[in-house]
């Protein structure tokens, strides 16, 4: 029985649909239900409008859409290794932004923390895969 080998090229397409779909999935959220998205994340204090809210969700849903369609195309590797490195730089910002929303008691902490992790680890990892020349995983 012959194992399957993980190449780094299918790694690297993989990362970047994963990436699209947990952008995609904070979107569909924001989309579809806002006022229920703005309660879970924000504090009570926090204003935000369900209309800025769908917008947000629209251009999040709107880089998903970009970032999966170049995974699916027949993109050189040059190409995908700066998605990654693009994506990488959003989510660490995103990182860096919850966590500052949360000092500031602006985002609710016990949803959060879990929140800038996540984020945090998908952007480690794009950026690493986006830097990342050799063919080594």
């Amino acid at each position: 029985m012959t194992g399957l080998k993980l190449t780094t090229d299918t790694f690297d397409d993989k990362l970047i649909i994963a990436s699209g779909a947990a952008a995609g999935a904070i979107a569909l959220g924001a989309l579809a239900a806002p006022r229920e998205w703005n309660d879970m994340h924000f504090e009570t204090t926090t204003l935000v409008g369900e209309p800025s809210t769908r917008w947000f969700g629209l251009a999040m849903a709107t880089n998903a859409a970009k970032t999966m369609a170049i995974s699916a195309s027949d993109t050189d590797r040059t190409t995908k290794k700066n998605v990654l490195k693009a994506a990488g730089a959003g989510w660490l910002g995103a990182a860096a932004l919850t966590a500052y929303h949360v000092q500031e008691k602006v985002q609710k902490k016990d949803v959060s923390i879990g929140l800038a992790l996540g984020e945090a680890a998908m952007g480690a990892l794009c950026m690493w895969r986006g830097f990342k020349d050799d063919d080594d995983l």
